[in-house]
């Protein structure tokens, strides 16, 4: 992977959206109405969790020649560990590849090669003996964060890193209470993606201010378009491909399944009522991968 896909071109800085504490408001119940045949989904609950949980889907990659490109050999996906043992803060945790544990934090302004691209922020973490880590993170939600954090191993002797390189596309955050998650109907949720596509000659990441879902809590479906992915170096469309599909199977707060394409997806929703989603996705085959955060569109 070109670790340069964390170079980003800076633009106007962002007031980034701090969540507080977890939720404490009263449950509220409602009956739900329709309107043009559509259910419009009324708040049950107010509540949502009290510490910050993740989920984070890990893949080891290698470059193999021009022809062929990148080649993601495995990926896992588990639950992202908290940087201490409070839980509660949003812009920071740990990740481990091997025997290494690296811990990420959200980039921020005065960092060493801290950049910006909209919602997207950017550093590169020097790990000691020579060994750097990028990640970028989005920061357009107020209940979640999600992005990708990326490591050259080559310089890490650790008999466990398996590849040169790895990947981690994360999502975390104040979890919705399972009371608050809509048990019928259907919200549209519309937010931003970044993606790394390292398919031959295409070998880039990008960015997407085109990202929409739909959670139909009726047949517990959850599907979505990531389109118009902008290369964040050369400021161009992403060509391959035009636009990514997601879907999965709705089960409580969580979501997660893999499309006809082979892209498998986790998930989740946070925040009071699933105000927000964010998930993190990978394709082995089509060698591409990423993150999104969205909003509900609806009051």
């Amino acid at each position: 992977m070109n670790a340069k896909f964390f170079t980003l071109t800076a633009i106007s800085l962002l007031a980034l959206t701090a969540c507080g504490g977890g939720g404490s408001d009263s449950g509220v119940t409602t009956t739900q109405s329709t309107t043009g045949g559509t259910p419009v989904i009324q708040p049950i609950s107010n509540k949502y969790a009290d510490t910050v949980s993740g989920r984070v889907i890990v893949e080891h990659s290698d470059w193999v020649d021009n022809k062929t490109g990148w080649k993601i050999y495995d990926y896992q996906v588990g639950d992202l560990s908290s940087k201490d043992a409070s839980k509660k803060d949003l812009n920071s945790f740990k990740i481990t590849s091997g025997k290494t544990t690296y811990v990420i934090e959200l980039p921020k302004k005065g960092d060493r090669e801290f950049e910006q691209h909209g919602n997207f922020v950017a550093n590169v973490l020097d790990m000691g003996n020579g060994h750097e880590v990028s990640n970028s993170w989005g920061t357009n939600l107020s209940y979640a964060r999600y992005g990708l954090v990326y490591a050259d191993t080559d310089h890490i002797k650790d008999p466990n890193a398996k590849y040169s390189e790895f990947y981690g596309m994360f999502h975390q955050g104040y979890l919705t209470d399972p009371a608050g998650v809509p048990t019928a109907g259907i919200v549209n949720y519309t937010g931003e993606a970044i993606v790394w596509n390292g398919q031959p000659n295409v070998d880039t990441t990008g960015v997407s201010k085109n990202a929409t879902f739909t959670a139909n809590f009726t047949t517990k479906q959850f599907s979505g378009d990531i389109k118009n992915i902008v290369d964040i170096e050369k400021n161009s469309t992403v060509k391959i491909p035009d636009v990514l599909k997601l879907s999965g199977k709705i089960n409580g707060n969580k979501i997660s399944g893999t499309n006809a394409d082979g892209t498998v997806l986790d998930a989740a929703f946070y925040g009071p009522n699933a105000k927000e989603v964010a998930g993190s996705f990978v394709n082995k085959n089509k060698v591409f991968e990423g993150a999104f955060g969205a909003k509900r569109t609806d009051k």
